[in-house]
């Protein structure tokens, strides 16, 4: 990305985040699938980018049902399908807590999908 012969922190996060940057390409070779052919139902797309706002921290369901757009037992028939898919994880010994498996993954939902909170 650089263009000027001098390496500075625009050029960095540009590289990272363009147009065609790294995280772009990385989303496109092993996150668009799992997001749009795995992920038929807008409801879990929607889970996706409420969670993808914490990266791949902890998310409780409260903090899901406050941001999610819809029915509560849409909300949880969405969760369980992404659990089983294993597109996300549930903490272990903790009921209603869930995250991302990479942070990249949720970086590249946050910044790089249509916004599925508008169903």
């Amino acid at each position: 990305m650089d263009e000027d012969n001098n390496i500075d922190d625009e050029d960095i996060n540009d590289g990272i985040f363009g147009k065609n940057g790294a995280i772009e390409l990385i989303g496109d070779r092993y996150y668009r699938n799992d997001f749009y052919s795995k992920i038929k139902s807008k409801p879990s797309r929607q889970i996706l980018q409420i969670m993808s706002e914490e990266l791949d921290d902890w998310v409780s369901r409260a903090y899901i049902k406050k941001e999610f757009k819809g029915k509560d037992s849409t909300m949880d028939t969405a969760i369980k399908n992404l659990c089983d898919k294993k597109i996300i994880i549930s903490k272990e010994g903790e009921r209603g807590t869930y995250r991302l498996q990479q942070r990249a993954f949720a970086v590249w939902i946050k910044y790089y999908t249509k916004d599925e909170t508008a169903v």
